[in-house]
């Protein structure tokens, strides 16, 4: 089995929110692609329960990181943030 990079980063966000509650904060895909990784399951595996090709795998935990960053940051830090796009 190979393992995941993000295991590792993890423990970044540990000090600054509970881990199950940071993730459990973060939409189904993110959470569980990280909870996985942290355990560590290879790509084939996550990609497997979270229904996407494993070449996908990297760029959803990148995802996943910065939200948690996000949830992790200042309030006033958040507001600074650019505004999404809108349609």
């Amino acid at each position: 089995m190979v393992r995941t990079e993000a295991a590792s980063g993890d423990a970044a966000y540990r000090h600054l929110m509970n881990w199950d509650e940071a993730t459990s904060r973060l939409p189904h895909a993110h959470s569980l692609a990280l909870r996985l990784a942290q355990l560590g399951a290879d790509h084939q595996l996550i990609a497997d329960a979270i229904g996407i090709e494993p070449e996908g795998v990297d760029p959803l935990l990148i995802v996943a990181h910065a939200k948690l960053e996000a949830l992790n940051s200042p309030s006033d830090e958040r507001s600074k943030a650019p505004a999404a796009p809108t349609r």
